[in-house]
């Protein structure tokens, strides 16, 4: 296996780069694109072509050609946790979509289980468009067929589970739904539906507008899902952020919430040896003053980087002592040198290494 790999980064390095890595960094190298996605490593080595031409033109000159791997990693991991935000964002978009259509779906039809009368058809054997109304209220075949769709995408083609039943109202119902059935629920509904939405962004309420955006979210999501690098994050988040404030919910000020929680770290159980090693630097203690309002707090942290400690450190601080941390300062058990900061800053990153 070890060869399979082998070949395999020398291929990528190769053919992206024209690259050959040194005998320095080789086993690092190969440990690392032992682990790596294979997406997100392509691009990755398409940001560091101006890197490999320079490096080409010192080992031209019998020059020692800089390491590669520092560089590589940075990159990749900056790619990894820039996806993850966006799969934070995708998350809030799809919960908050599906309860803003639950909540009008309600409202509209004056039933909670508005789907009721289509799955009754269905399971007597008629067809879903002989259902014209809706506790009263018409409907339009392409509605009845969008509805059909859903339920089949539930319970199976047949409706023969049961996860239909089990449901008293819409928010549970479309907590099984696809992106795609929210998408055409709205299209079939988008006279009535439209009105339930914000309209300061007018570019955005309009049917082929609003679809079109939709449709790049969830196009989005579904390779951030399969774990696909999604082109263009700043941009789909820029969309993800407009469509949300459409439904009254402001995405800047969840994903703090979401960052500023106190999630509990999970403790490792595996121990670190040489056969992980991709070329990350070794784990140093460093000493982190914690001040929250007037009290102060020291504790010692392993971090392979100032910022790593310093984020281990802030990981035990409850949720609500964390909104009244005033500064943080942090330093080498072998020779402290401490700086502050304050919180944005941390948040920021300046403290990396």
């Amino acid at each position: 296996m070890d060869k399979i790999v082998k070949s395999y980064a020398d291929d990528l390095l190769n053919d992206q780069l024209g690259y050959q890595v040194s005998e320095a960094e080789e086993k690092a190298c190969y440990a690392f694109c032992r682990q790596a996605n294979s997406d997100f490593l392509i691009r990755s080595l398409k940001e560091l072509k101006g890197f490999a031409k320079s490096a080409q033109k010192m080992k031209i000159k019998g020059q020692e050609t800089p390491p590669i791997l520092e560089k590589l990693t940075r990159i990749y991991f900056r790619k990894v946790e820039e996806q993850a935000r966006l799969f934070t964002a995708l998350g809030m978009f799809e919960t908050s979509y599906r309860t803003h259509l639950a909540t009008w779906m309600e409202h509209y039809y004056g039933l909670k289980k508005w789907w009721d009368p289509i799955y009754t058809t269905i399971l007597a054997g008629d067809h879903c468009t002989s259902v014209k109304k809706i506790n009263g209220t018409p409907i339009t075949s392409g509605l009845a067929n969008a509805v059909d769709r859903l339920l089949r995408g539930i319970d199976g083609y047949d409706l023969s589970g049961n996860k239909i039943k089990q449901q008293n109202s819409g928010h549970f119902l479309l907590n099984f739904s696809k992106l795609s059935d929210l998408e055409e629920l709205i299209k079939e509904q988008w006279p009535q539906f439209k009105i339930s939405l914000q309209g300061h962004n007018p570019a955005l309420t309009t049917q082929v507008s609003f679809l079109a955006v939709f449709k790049r979210i969830r196009d989005a999501r579904n390779s951030c899902f399969h774990h696909r690098e999604v082109a263009s994050r700043p941009d789909i988040m820029r969309n993800i952020e407009n469509m949300l404030d459409l439904v009254n919910v402001h995405l800047e000020t969840a994903s703090i919430s979401a960052r500023i929680a106190a999630v509990k770290p999970i403790a490792s159980i595996v121990q670190w040896d040489e056969r992980h090693n991709f070329g990350l630097n070794r784990l140093s203690p460093y000493t982190i003053e914690i001040s929250i309002e007037n009290e102060k707090s020291i504790s010692v942290m392993n971090g392979r980087t100032t910022f790593e400690a310093m984020q281990r450190a802030i990981d035990v601080i409850a949720a609500d002592d964390r909104m009244r941390i005033t500064a943080v300062s942090i330093g080498a058990m072998e020779a402290i040198s401490d700086f502050s900061t304050t919180l944005r800053d941390v948040e920021n990153g300046k403290l990396i290494d």
